[in-house]
């Protein structure tokens, strides 16, 4: 029973997805999703009580492949002017697909921002988590300067937000930023060395 209900939870967020990103958040409607989905709008209600909270578990669905993306490059062992740079450039390219292939998707991020920002920011979090763990390796092997490894990955997310951003335009062709932002990674890292 519980797998049923699972698969159909992940049929609703699926369907609330592709609504948003077709129609847009404003003009989707919890019956159309229940429709798409073959259920009423009363058992959609049984999951979801409205579409802010599939938009949440669509943020959170995206937050969760990007966070395990990134953790595959922050290997313990690895020396930061190699990892650090790969991985946020890995972030920048993981975003510029997102918006070529859901490109709503930057405003629907923006709305789980602006109405419910202590699940966003507990989203952003969970990054911080990974790199702080990764830079907390690097401070004991003597890579990086000795110090909060928390308050450094907050200062790199800080730091390179410009290209985080889920508004950030991926107008300019993504080489450039890409290079952009390599630079800076390591100009940063530069002033945390040992």
């Amino acid at each position: 029973m519980r797998q049923k209900q699972d698969a159909l939870r992940t049929q609703i967020i699926e369907a609330a997805k592709q609504r948003f990103m077709t129609m847009g958040y404003g003009k989707t409607t919890m019956g159309e999703i229940g429709e798409d989905c073959g259920i009423s709008p009363a058992h959609l209600y049984n999951f979801f009580a409205g579409k802010l909270d599939l938009a949440v578990a669509i943020a959170e669905q995206a937050s969760l492949e990007q966070q395990q993306v990134l953790s595959g490059i922050l290997e313990a062992g690895k020396p930061s002017d190699t990892v650090l740079p790969r991985y946020f450039v890995t972030e920048l390219e993981l975003h510029a697909r997102r918006q070529q292939s859901n490109p709503g998707l930057p405003g629907l991020l923006e709305l789980v921002k602006q109405k419910r920002p202590m699940i966003f920011a507990g989203l952003q979090r969970r990054l911080l988590k990974d790199l702080s763990l990764y830079l907390n390796d690097r401070i004991r092997a003597g890579d990086v300067k000795a110090g909060d490894p928390f308050h450094l990955a907050e200062s790199l997310h800080l730091a390179t937000y410009a290209f985080r951003q889920p508004s950030f335009p991926v107008d300019r062709p993504l080489e450039e930023l890409m290079e952009k932002l390599t630079g800076l990674v390591m100009l940063l890292l530069s002033g945390l060395k040992s």
